[in-house]
């Protein structure tokens, strides 16, 4: 006999909201306290740097193209293709778990923990919004 998988059970984005906002918090509170160490530094060696910065304009103006090309183009290009790459990711994932339960591109498979769930807990009726009815669409789709 199947192990019995509770399908019907929801899950909100809401239980995802901290652990983001927290590493969020946590990669601020590491930029600015970079940014406070650097702006220590150069508060202590103000004269030096401020001759430093006279005497070779050209570096100066160098590393400030360079930082606003990091910052806004590098940066947004590379997070963004990391994000796609990682929705993407977790999309395969997703659709290879649900197919595992049984939930195929035909619907579901005779025999599955999904045909064995239906049967023994649904009957006929798919509850519309359930679980077992978002697990039956992800495993429709072919790509």
């Amino acid at each position: 006999m199947a192990p019995m998988i509770p399908l019907m059970t929801t899950v909100t984005s809401d239980e995802f909201v901290p652990s983001i906002s927290h590493i969020i918090s946590t990669v601020v509170k590491f930029v600015t306290g970079y940014f406070v160490l650097v702006s220590d530094w150069i508060t202590d060696h103000f004269s030096e740097v401020q001759g430093w910065v006279i005497s070779h304009p050209l570096y100066v103006a160098a590393a400030i193209f360079g930082v606003v090309i990091l910052v806004f183009v590098l940066v947004p290009c590379i997070a963004s293709s990391a994000f796609q790459l990682a929705w993407r990711g977790l999309q395969w994932l997703g659709r290879a778990f649900v197919r595992c339960l049984g939930f195929g591109t035909k619907g579901v498979t005779k025999g599955s923990t999904a045909a064995h769930y239906q049967s023994r807990r649904l009957g006929g009726s798919i509850p519309a919004g359930s679980m077992f009815s978002s697990f039956q669409s992800v495993g429709a789709t072919q790509r």
